[in-house]
């Protein structure tokens, strides 16, 4: 439990630091709907050329759909739905799509936390990178602490 919170303090702290440097500009904030169309946005942003899209620093939220976690004794991967939800920082980039912002790739570092729906349990605890498609399919795989196992992820990304 203390290195949980340890590294989640540590990940809040890092986060706000570096809120204020380009990318990470408005990191708590919705993409605004004239990010490629308003000039003062453009500037703000950095954006020399709508065509070619932007990199930015988003907040991201997970639900995993499935999570595909390696069980030693049985030697294969369990599946799970529904298993873990988690916070974590997110690398994306946006075209213009119909004059609005599309998120089309992203990469994903998360924090996840493990828990079973019918019965209470210990929470598991989960370090996962994924990428995120067509911005709302993700999939990706990580290492889970409690059961010291990799784990596989596809689920669907909760975008601030």
């Amino acid at each position: 439990m203390k290195k949980f919170l340890i590294t989640t303090l540590l990940l809040v702290f890092t986060l706000i630091s570096v809120n204020g440097q380009n990318k990470w500009k408005g990191f708590w904030k919705p993409v605004e709907d004239d990010l490629f169309t308003n000039p003062e946005i453009m500037t703000f942003r950095g954006i020399e050329d709508p065509t070619r899209g932007i990199w930015l620093f988003k907040f991201d939220a997970q639900i995993t759909a499935v999570q595909l976690l390696w069980s030693k004794e049985k030697k294969k991967f369990l599946a799970t739905p529904l298993s873990s939800t988690g916070l974590g920082i997110g690398y994306r980039h946006y075209v213009q799509y119909n004059s609005e912002p599309y998120c089309d790739f992203a990469i994903n570092l998360l924090w996840l936390v493990g828990f079973e729906w019918n019965e209470p349990t210990e929470a598991d605890f989960s370090l996962a990178s994924t990428v995120t498609i067509l911005e709302y399919v993700n999939i990706g795989g990580g290492y889970n602490f409690t059961e010291k196992s990799p784990l596989l992820l596809m689920g669907a990304i909760v975008k601030f």
